[in-house]
């Protein structure tokens, strides 16, 4: 019987993974700048694991450059990229999060006090987690608006003000003139905006500007016949406004399905924003990481 019970014992502690080593390949590409944008690398990324792929968000915590995927799993890079740890994330009994409708995980932001939100989409909703991927507090409430997006059109990004406040971007059914955004008050109660899209991009991620609330909003726009492209805008979202197109990047720059963004400043105090892309776990596609210098 102990040895029954030393078994079950065993089975019952999580397994700590050992990091996976990650391959980076440098990815050419021609020169591309705008009056705002300059197209600084764009590296591939390949890891001998199942699990590594369907990358849909960035967020720069504790050291560590922290991603979310599609099937639930927390990526916790090294400084260098070499290494990563997976992590899967739990329902609040402890147990792996299952089933399409509740591991879409979508977006990232920085919770204070060592935890994150994550953003899921289908079964919409906002968690707090720490990094081992345990829920650490209730689900958020929501605006009431987010209960009437489509299945697969919800929750797309999240990001903090510097005071805290939440702010979310909902991708939106396709071929609409406007989005929602929802901005927390001092209060925590929503205010809403509609966010005019254009032309068939659509939200996927949403970063804050270091020493700065404004954010810059990623769009992509994919079409079977005209391919894919991204468009990067300065947003105020005090007033729920794209101030500006920063730029509009198209083939031949590479590219594949950007939905991950982060602003950090680098050594020199300059300001980079750094994007990654969700493969979807197919053959066809790649992961890519892609960095541009912010110009002004």
């Amino acid at each position: 019987m102990r040895y029954i019970l030393f078994f079950m014992l065993v089975w019952a502690i999580p397994a700590v993974a050992e990091p996976v080593k990650v391959w980076k390949k440098e990815v050419p590409f021609a020169p591309f700048q705008t009056d705002h944008i300059k197209l600084l690398s764009v590296t591939q990324l390949e890891a001998d694991s199942r699990a590594f792929g369907g990358l849909s968000a960035l967020l720069k915590k504790e050291g560590q450059l922290l991603a979310v995927s599609d099937r639930a799993h927390l990526f916790q890079f090294n400084p260098d990229m070499s290494l990563v740890d997976i992590v899967p994330l739990l329902e609040k009994n402890d147990d792996e999060l299952d089933g399409d409708h509740r591991i879409d995980a979508e977006s990232l932001a920085d919770a204070g006090d060592g935890l994150i939100y994550v953003s899921f989409e289908r079964d919409d909703r906002i968690v707090p987690y720490n990094l081992a991927g345990y829920v650490m507090g209730k689900e958020l409430p929501l605006p009431k608006e987010v209960y009437d997006l489509p299945f697969n059109d919800g929750l797309e990004a999240i990001e903090v003000s510097s005071d805290g406040r939440l702010v979310i971007v909902a991708e939106g059914p396709k071929d609409v003139p406007a989005t929602f955004l929802w901005v927390q008050d001092p209060a925590k109660t929503w205010q809403a905006y509609k966010l005019p899209l254009s032309d068939g991009f659509r939200p996927t991620g949403l970063t804050r500007l270091p020493d700065d609330e404004r954010m810059v909003l990623l769009e992509r726009f994919y079409r079977p016949l005209q391919g894919v492209a991204i468009r990067l805008s300065v947003l105020n979202v005090e007033t729920g406004q794209r101030e500006k197109v920063l730029a509009t990047l198209r083939s031949p720059t590479p590219l594949d399905n950007f939905e991950g963004i982060i602003a950090e400043k680098n050594e020199k105090g300059e300001t980079i924003l750094s994007l990654i892309s969700d493969d979807n776990y197919s053959p066809l596609q790649r992961t890519l990481l892609m960095k541009l210098l912010l110009l002004r």
